[in-house]
C-alpha cells in the first residue's frame, strides 16, 4: 500500500480519495473497530453496510476526527489525519460534508442560518454570496421555501434535507453520510436517496454512506463494504457480496438483517 506525504491538507488525484490503513477502535473493554483497512477511490460512491453496534457511524467519525482511532492511519486525498496537527485538520474538514443521522441541526437558529454557518465559520464571503449560496443549496435539497423555519417546525425528512444542504454549503469534494434513512418512512426516505443520486450524477464527488439499508442505497452505491463484529467481513459490489461464504454479508446484500 502506497504511502503518501502528509505535508498539506491538498487533494492528491493519485491517492485514494480515503484510506483506513489497520485502523483499530476501542472503548474501554469492548474492540469497536479491528484491524479495518479501506480505501476509497475519488468519486466513488461507497456504503458501508451492517448491523447495529457493528462500529459504522465511528468509521465515519475517525474519518473526519471527531474520534481519534487507537491504531492506524486514516489519510483524506493522502494527507494523515493526525489530532495533533490542528491546522491540517480544519483543512482537512473543511474538504468533507457530514450529515449525522439526526440531522445534528442547531436548534436556536433559522434552517438557512443553519446552512449559513460553515460558510461564516469557515470562509471570507460577503453576506450576499453568503446568502445566495444557502438559497442555492436550499433550492438543491427542496427546502427553498424553508429557510425561515427553526429546525423543531420540520419534519424528519425535511430535517435531513435541512442537513444535507449545510454538508454541501462548503461544496466539499467528500461527502459522509451517517443513517440516511434513519427514522425516515420509505417514501420519504428514497426522497433522501434520490436527492443523493443526483448529487452523484451532477458533482461525481466522492461518498461514504453508513447504512443498514441496502435497499435504498444499492441505486446510487459502487462499492460495499460489510462490517461484522468489528471487522471487515467483505468488501466489494453487490452482486459479490451476495456470493459471499459468509451469510451475514448474504442477508446485508440481499437487504435483511440477521
Amino acid at each position: 500500500m502506497r504511502l503518501t506525504s502528509n505535508d498539506a491538507a491538498t487533494e492528491n488525484p493519485e491517492s485514494p480519495a480515503v484510506e483506513l490503513e489497520h485502523v483499530s477502535k476501542r472503548f474501554g473493554e469492548r474492540t469497536v473497530l479491528d484491524d479495518i483497512s479501506l480505501r476509497v477511490k475519488g468519486g466513488e460512491a461507497f456504503c458501508m453496510l451492517g448491523r447495529s453496534g457493528t462500529g459504522k457511524s465511528v468509521s465515519l467519525k475517525i474519518m473526519i476526527g471527531l474520534i481519534q482511532a487507537d491504531e492506524g492511519k486514516v489519510r483524506i486525498h493522502g494527507n494523515e489525519v493526525r489530532h495533533g496537527d490542528t491546522e491540517t485538520l480544519v483543512k482537512l474538514r473543511k474538504s468533507i460534508g457530514f450529515l449525522f443521522q439526526n440531522a445534528a441541526l442547531f436548534d436556536s437558529i433559522s434552517v438557512a442560518e443553519n446552512v449559513a454557518f460553515p460558510l461564516r465559520r469557515h470562509t471570507k464571503k460577503s453576506e450576499e454570496e453568503i446568502q445566495e449560496i444557502v438559497r442555492d443549496k436550499l433550492k438543491e435539497v427542496e427546502l427553498e421555501k424553508e429557510g425561515d423555519k427553526m429546525p423543531s417546525e420540520l419534519s424528519g425528512g425535511m430535517s435531513k434535507r435541512a442537513g444535507l444542504a449545510r454538508a454541501l454549503a462548503l461544496e466539499p469534494s467528500i461527502l459522509l453520510i451517517d443513517e440516511p434513512s434513519s427514522g425516515l418512512d420509505r417514501i420519504t426516505a428514497e426522497e433522501i436517496y434520490d436527492l443523493l443520486l443526483q448529487r452523484k450524477k451532477s458533482r461525481k464527488e466522492t461518498m461514504v454512506v453508513v447504512t443498514h439499508d441496502t435497499t435504498g442505497v444499492k441505486k446510487f452505491a459502487d462499492t460495499f463494504a460489510v462490517l461484522d463484529n468489528g471487522r471487515l467481513a467483505a468488501c466489494g459490489t453487490l452482486q459479490e457480496l451476495g456470493q459471499s461464504e459468509n451469510p451475514t454479508v448474504r442477508q446485508l446484500a440481499a437487504g435483511s438483517e440477521t
